[in-house]
């Protein structure tokens, strides 16, 4: 692997471990660290999800498009529908959300968690497929 390419891998897996940071941090400020570590909330099957859509991208040069927008659309689930829509007190919702100042800052902080992936996959599915991998 050349070294542009071996950088873009690390900063998307690390963009990656932020999300996935940004999730538990949410949840263990909402609901604490027993739950979390029960995987109550979900965690396991969500990072689950993120780890094996890092490694198709990373792994499966053909599939590296289609992992890609899939990891978009996790941290866009995770940015809308965990961090956005769950902190407002939506009548649809099955519960009713806290209306809280740490409730806030942990939705903050799982949303802006979210931002790195989304900026470093957007780029990359942008990009004309005929620029080399080199010049990424």
């Amino acid at each position: 692997m050349n070294r542009s390419g071996s950088r873009t891998t690390i900063l998307v897996g690390s963009a990656i471990v932020v999300a996935i940071l940004g999730s538990l941090a949410h949840n263990i400020i909402e609901f604490g660290l027993a739950p979390v570590l029960a995987s109550r909330n979900g965690e396991l099957p969500m990072t689950l999800l993120w780890v094996v859509g890092f490694v198709v991208w990373w792994r499966i040069p053909g599939a590296r498009i289609g992992a890609a927008w899939f990891l978009i659309a996790l941290a866009l689930l995770n940015l809308v529908g965990g961090a956005i829509i769950t902190v407002l007190p939506f009548g649809f919702l099955p519960f009713e959300p806290e209306q809280t100042l740490t409730h806030y800052l942990a939705h903050v902080i799982y949303g802006l968690a979210q931002l790195p992936v989304l900026a470093l996959l957007f780029r990359e599915v942008r990009l004309p497929a005929n620029v080399p991998k080199q010049a990424r």
